[in-house]
């Protein structure tokens, strides 16, 4: 009696010692399922910061687009004024030469 004795004590520590393991295990658990809620959250709020992210760099193309399109257009009226002020220096030198040519009739019409 005395050897059944000792193996329901063994088998009582075998269980009191296995139902410490599971409640230890059962902690490890629920601490992994916290962190994993946590870890879940913070992918989301990552995911949330993506998404604005790349809305606002949608919305910078599409400006930095506009702008490029304003530019060209600007360049364009650049280059017309150009163009512009190179005929009126041109204009400006053919009347400076035809007043000259005047200048020159005239004092010739004085003279005689």
């Amino acid at each position: 009696m005395f050897r059944s004795q000792e193996a329901v004590k063994q088998t009582t520590d075998l269980i009191e010692t296995s139902i410490g393991e599971v409640g230890r295990g059962s902690g490890v658990v629920q601490s992994a399922a916290t962190t994993l809620d946590t870890i879940v959250a913070s992918v989301e709020e990552v995911a949330a910061l993506v998404s604005q992210i790349s809305l606002l760099a949608a919305e910078q193309a599409t400006a930095i687009h506009a702008i490029t399109q304003d530019m060209d257009v600007i360049s364009g009226v650049v280059a017309d004024s150009m163009l512009t002020s190179q005929e009126c220096a041109n204009v400006a030198q053919e009347f400076s030469a035809q007043a000259k040519t005047l200048r020159e009739l005239v004092n010739a019409y004085r003279l005689r």
